[in-house]
């Protein structure tokens, strides 16, 4: 904005176009893109490892959107003897259950398994400490949603580990 004379204002765009992690804004004169439209960046999230004996929450950050891809995580069972199932579900900002993810094998006591889920169709490893799971078509989720463990069985010396989802981001403006 600057005045070129008295009583006159002249406004002019200085900045437009999509801003994020991938991609920078042009000048002058970009698109007139949303925050959301186009490709967002690939980001691989490793988390902490939660206490042992309970499951692991990932929460979308407030002002971001995303596409879940992959989750890698690992678990490690004690020898308490039982039978743990090792389900992810994916809950709305009000615990609703959205999308229910289950392995198609069991783990028993005094293992340690890592689990692989991913877009697509995903063939059965022989090694049975390798579980391949699909997650089926790419799953948008939305500021407050969560990806969780939901483990049967899951006993107080069992530990989930090497926590790391892989989305595509966008920052919601």
């Amino acid at each position: 904005m600057r005045g070129i004379s008295p009583g006159f204002t002249e406004y002019s765009q200085l900045i437009s176009d999509n801003f994020s992690r991938a991609h920078n804004p042009k000048w002058p004169g970009g698109e007139f893109v949303g925050s959301t439209e186009g490709p967002g960046a690939m980001l691989s999230l490793p988390q902490s490892n939660p206490a042992a004996g309970t499951d692991f929450t990932i929460t979308v950050p407030t002002g971001a959107r995303w596409r879940w891809q992959a989750l890698n995580f690992r678990l490690v069972t004690s020898a308490t003897v039982a039978t743990r199932i090792a389900e992810v579900v994916v809950q709305d900002v009000a615990g609703n259950v959205l999308h229910r993810i289950v392995p198609g094998a069991s783990q028993a006591a005094s293992l340690t398994v890592n689990y692989s889920l991913q877009n697509g169709v995903i063939f059965n490893s022989i090694d049975p400490a390798q579980v391949m799971v699909g997650i089926g078509a790419p799953v948008m989720l939305f500021a407050g949603w969560k990806i969780a463990s939901s483990t049967t069985a899951l006993q107080a010396g069992d530990q989930l580990s090497f926590i790391t989802p892989t989305v595509e981001e966008w920052i919601e403006l």
